[in-house]
């Protein structure tokens, strides 16, 4: 629902999603390119495992400065904190979690 509002808003709206898949929403990137949405999936493993989480940071920054996004809002823990130091180093100007 955020998403489409800020698109109903008349912002650009792109979204990045872990590839790991849990099993109570198996569909849920499907769901998401469903309405419209732009998807970017990244490698944020849910194990720890910090070379997985660096190339999801990678991921992640280049995502965000490839997009030259200004708003970046972020969800759930591990993301939440790769995704607020990936925007803070491609120097996004709001960061949101």
């Amino acid at each position: 629902p955020l998403a489409q509002h800020l698109e109903n808003a008349g912002y650009s709206v792109k979204l990045a999603c872990s590839d790991s898949i849990s099993a109570d929403a198996p569909n849920y990137v499907d769901k998401i390119k469903g309405l419209g949405f732009a998807v970017e999936i990244v490698r944020i493993p849910r194990q720890i495992n910090p070379l997985l989480e660096l190339l999801g940071l990678w991921d992640l920054y280049r995502t965000i400065k490839q997009g030259h996004f200004t708003v970046v809002h972020t969800q759930n823990s591990k993301a939440g904190i790769l995704g607020r130091f990936a925007a803070r180093l491609s120097r996004s100007m709001f960061i949101f979690h």
